[in-house]
């Protein structure tokens, strides 16, 4: 029997399940052992989704059944959002992690990948786990978030509020670790694959891909950014770019030479600097709006809260109510991912060699520590890869602890609006561990992307941020003879992507 059965109605009785049914929010979806109301087929599996959220159907050239895609892929080599039925690339290698590499490799956006595995079915995330993927082994339940697969007497009677104030949720803080907002909840971090079989989470790496210059890895940003857009700009939600006078939303807009005079340009009002935005806008007659930052009231926040699962709360970029006036017509492309090329959680004064602990990462990660972190963090360091680096690490730590978690968490949280990071993929984030470590510091990636693909850019210095880079770094390095107390510029470091 096909993994793929045709979509059917089940029955829509309530009275004709053991359990009530959960309602899915917009964006949201279950993958359930048990039918629910409206719920389709798919392997072992009932799969339900929430308003607005795409299914796509994958198959190979040669017409096999590989799963589905749920959320906003991009095809990276054809330049074209990933709608309906999905032809993957042909396979130049049959080996398993060849022909998932293969899938993985093509795609940009934001995605979760079903995909039949011999006698089962795994999840795959994107490259920054965009997505959130959660399970509850006991109830044999995957979904987006905990309100998508526990009942709401068991929400609220799971929900752990201890750690969730230790983790300060209230005030940008995530969750790391796999670590949900509820007991037995876990979540899917990236780099990681869910065996259904078993729920079960499993590091994988895609097979490294040659990258023979600093040329060619240069190009290849400005080539995978520049497909995401062509994409986006066919889609009837038209892309609006974020602009700020910073390297990461630099090197974006260097990228982005071909398209900029053809798209909407916003900054967030008094969060960046004015005067460099006015220019630059000024200069290369950009079509752009300041737009103020919003609150929403009191409801608004719980309703964004329990969307994700209680994982993330509202902070002033995150407020649907700011960008309000955009949503539902238009998708958000941001500069986020451009982060890991500069390495947030290394120091200068790291050595070649040393060990990396639970209290370590906590404290890099700016993490209050505790048993249930503590437990967490281990059991990532204990499947880090056999002989990795330091450094290589604390790239990963970056991803998986901390970007993957806060990202997966807003998207639940807030589907007013569609958010597309273009650095976020998996070819480029490879592209950005292999730079030489000249290019991931300080803003130098940036640098490199703009004196090569936009030199005219390089016409407004960067001397505020070299400024602020300096009073960066000697306050850190003042904070580290603190002790724990230093955790407060490591979370404002890492908070940027969140």
């Amino acid at each position: 029997m096909s993994f793929l059965k045709q979509i059917q109605k089940t029955d829509a009785t309530p009275a004709a399940y053991a359990r009530p049914p959960i309602i899915l929010d917009r964006w949201q979806y279950r993958l359930s052992s048990t039918p629910h109301p409206w719920s389709q087929p798919l392997g072992s599996y009932w799969l339900s989704l929430g308003e607005g959220l795409p299914q796509t159907i994958v198959r190979s050239p040669q017409g096999k059944d590989l799963g589905i895609l749920l959320g906003f892929p991009i095809d990276l080599n054809a330049a074209a959002l990933v709608r309906g039925t999905w032809t993957t690339p042909p396979e130049r290698d049959a080996r398993d992690d060849a022909a998932i590499a293969n899938v993985l490799n093509a795609l940009g956006g934001r995605y979760i990948w079903i995909v039949p595995h011999r006698n089962g079915m795994r999840i795959y995330p994107d490259a920054a786990a965009q997505i959130s993927c959660v399970w509850d082994a006991s109830t044999d339940e995957v979904g987006s978030t905990a309100g998508a697969i526990l009942q709401p007497s068991e929400y609220e009677r799971r929900f752990d509020r201890k750690l969730f104030d230790q983790l300060d949720i209230t005030n940008g803080g995530w969750f790391p670790g796999g670590l949900t907002a509820h007991d037995g909840v876990a979540r899917l971090l990236p780099n990681h694959y869910l065996d259904l079989r078993s729920l079960t989470a499993h590091r994988f790496a895609i097979p490294t891909i040659s990258h023979p210059s600093q040329a060619v890895c240069l190009d290849g940003f400005r080539d995978i950014v520049n497909a995401q857009l062509t994409a986006l700009r066919q889609g009837s939600h038209q892309p609006v770019v974020t602009l700020n006078h910073d390297p990461a939303s630099t090197g974006l807009m260097a990228c982005l030479k071909g398209h900029v005079r053809n798209l909407q340009w916003v900054t967030v009002k008094g969060r960046h600097r004015a005067a460099r935005v006015k220019q630059l806008v000024a200069a290369f007659n950009l079509r752009h709006s300041v737009q103020g930052a919003m609150r929403s009231d009191n409801e608004t926040h719980q309703r964004f809260l329990k969307r994700s699962g209680h994982c993330t709360a509202m902070t002033d970029q995150s407020d649907p109510a700011t960008f309000a006036s955009w949503a539902d017509r238009h998708c958000l492309i941001d500069s986020n991912g451009y982060d890991i090329a500069d390495c947030p959680l290394w120091t200068e004064q790291d050595p070649q060699e040393f060990s990396i602990t639970p209290a370590l990462l906590a404290d890099r990660l700016g993490l209050k520590s505790s048993t249930a972190l503590e437990k967490a963090l281990s059991h990532w360091i204990d499947n880090l890869p056999d002989g990795i680096q330091p450094r290589h690490a604390f790239d990963l730590a970056y991803l998986e602890l901390g970007m993957g978690a806060g990202n997966a968490a807003r998207f639940c949280a807030d589907p007013s609006m569609l958010r597309i990071s273009p650095f976020i993929t998996y070819r480029t984030v490879q592209m950005m561990q292999s730079l030489p470590k000249a290019l991931r510091r300080n803003g130098q990636l940036s640098r490199a992307l703009v004196t090569r693909h936009w030199p005219a850019i390089d016409t407004f210095p960067y001397e505020t941020l070299r400024l602020r880079s300096r009073l960066t770094k000697r306050l850190q390095s003042f904070v580290q003879n603190l002790g724990p107390s230093r955790n407060v510029s490591h979370r404002n470091l890492s908070r940027q992507t969140h």
